[in-house]
């Protein structure tokens, strides 16, 4: 017992390698069943701290007739589970998990039901179809039922519930039953109530008519074409222009209102994150706000739909790491915005990649030439070329030559800049190089006439613009002749804020549930 303890000191202290040579004397000894299995476990935790999990699961084997202590069971399964969690197996360490869980305390318990239905989640539906259980494995095919059913009904949270319900009342005994995960404990207690009087809360006024219109326009367009739409649901459309705070608030509670969309603008936003705080005057009425202001208040009722140009170049920053390109240069414009969007798209690239992001600004469009030319080194080239002719003092027949590294150019532009921007792009690459492919953001996709000069961009856009439902595209052109690419993204938002007021449920309490809008995947 000496050794087995000196080997337990020696890995407790990271001495692996004297841990490996008591290992090795152990080896030779004839040990007991208690013996061998804390030998066996000794050689797995070294494999789990040198990160070799397939040989820890090679060496730690227990023999199933053994008579051991709990806590040597415990140990066994929880090196197992952790193993295969890190060989990204959930559902084999989930196996491990339900042995385990015979010996451990009410605790622990808890802590396994949670990993298991965390580890089950991970997985698609179909994939969760395809996993097999075996006939003796009433626990663990328990567990794989009910992660069945919260993917395969987790766009019908009332059938959900009920299915949950039904299950864990007829398996009462099954630890989802007795240490029930705090997700499906949500999804249980969840009150499904479908807004009866909806307001909307928009500048119909002012500075920013134009596009709060649009936003109405999209809105209602869904709203009508809404089949299943309750009769009796009310709609009430308030400027919020036209009507202090106090006086908003006063009418949504006069209204009975249940249910609050907008507003639009930052500020106003903010407004209704503080007056509407739940007190007796100012009753906490669910939100979806179509802004998101500087600073988000935790604990209150408000969910954030907005168009942000942040979230589209990080789209595109993850787009391009997944289409092969490995050195990105962004373009954006002189400014808070420019900087804005190129933050963005570094951040999200840096998840993905340790490449560096050559970024450029631009401004005036006279100096925009020779930004390019800048970017892509050509100025220093001619420099260059200029300081070996003055050295050598005769003419040399020269070429300025452009940087080779760039694979991939995202511009963030108008359109009318983009225009300038491609064709300075191609004189600045030389003959013999490899272009970058070129991409731009939905600001320069205007969809009036596309210029000859611009084939060949790719741009990153919404769903209605880029693979638009032709029934939805139908519709809405016989109600609005020739709408600008900017009034359609407008009118996404609003008919997206339409969609999310019956799916903001189960996006609450069912762990990466997501659903396909007219502006993105929401």
């Amino acid at each position: 017992d000496w050794l087995i303890m000196a080997t337990k000191a020696a890995i407790q202290a990271n001495e692996l390698d004297q841990a490996e040579l008591l290992i090795k004397r152990l080896s030779r000894q004839q040990l007991t069943e208690v013996q061998q299995a804390e030998w066996q476990l000794a050689r797995a935790t070294i494999q789990q701290k040198q990160g070799d999990y397939s040989q820890l699961l090679q060496l730690l084997n227990f023999k199933p007739w053994w008579k051991l202590p709990n806590e040597q069971w415990k140990d066994y399964y929880s090196l197992r589970a952790d193993a295969y969690q890190s060989l990204n197996q959930p559902f084999e360490a989930n196996r491990q998990l339900v042995a385990f869980s015979q010996y451990a305390s009410s605790a622990e318990q808890r802590e396994i039901s949670s990993r298991i239905w965390m580890n089950f989640g991970s997985y698609s539906e179909y994939e969760l179809t395809s996993l097999q259980t075996e006939p003796s494995e009433d626990v663990l095919d328990g567990w794989l039922q009910l992660a069945v059913y919260a993917k395969t009904l987790s766009g019908n949270l009332s059938q959900l519930k009920n299915t949950l319900e039904r299950w864990l009342n007829e398996n009462p005994s099954h630890p989802a039953a007795i240490y029930t995960p705090e997700e499906i404990q949500n999804i249980l207690s969840l009150d499904i109530v479908k807004p009866n009087n909806t307001a909307l809360l928009l500048p119909l006024t002012g500075k920013f008519a134009p596009q709060a219109q649009l936003i109405r326009d999209g809105f209602v367009f869904a709203m009508m074409n809404d089949r299943n739409r309750d009769p009796s649901a009310t709609l009430t459309v308030i400027d919020t222009n036209a009507y202090s705070a106090d006086e908003v608030k006063q009418r949504l509670i006069n209204e009975n209102i249940d249910f609050v969309v907008g507003p639009l603008q930052k500020e106003n936003v903010e407004l209704l994150q503080t007056t509407m705080d739940g007190s007796a005057n100012s009753p906490a009425i669910p939100a979806l706000a179509l802004n998101i202001p500087e600073d988000v208040q935790p604990g209150t009722d408000i969910c954030y739909l907005a168009l942000s140009p942040e979230q589209e170049v990080a789209q595109a920053a993850k787009y391009l790491f997944s289409e092969g390109y490995n050195f990105p240069l962004i373009l954006a414009p002189k400014g808070s915005y420019g900087e804005r969007v190129v933050q963005a798209f570094n951040e999200e690239w840096s998840k993905y990649s340790s490449n560096k992001v050559a970024t450029s600004y631009f401004g005036d469009k006279r100096q925009l030439q020779k930004d390019i030319n800048d970017v892509f080194g050509l100025q220093e080239s001619k420099q260059r070329i200029a300081q070996m002719q003055s050295l050598m003092r005769i003419k040399l027949e020269t070429q300025p030559r452009s940087r080779r590294d760039v694979d991939a150019v995202y511009i963030v532009a108008r359109s009318s800049e983009l225009t300038l921007i491609k064709p300075f792009i191609e004189v600045a690459i030389n003959p013999d190089a490899k272009p970058p492919k070129l991409f731009s953001n939905s600001r320069s996709n205007s969809g009036g006439a596309t210029y000859e000069d611009l084939t060949g961009i790719i741009y990153s856009d919404i769903p209605l613009l880029v693979n638009p439902d032709p029934i939805v595209t139908a519709e809405m052109n016989e109600l609005w002749a020739d709408q600008s690419n900017m009034e359609k993204r407008l009118k996404a938002l609003g008919m997206d804020a339409y969609k999310l007021i019956g799916e903001l449920p189960q996006m609450k309490v069912v762990p990466g549930y997501s659903v396909s809008g007219q502006s993105g995947t929401l």
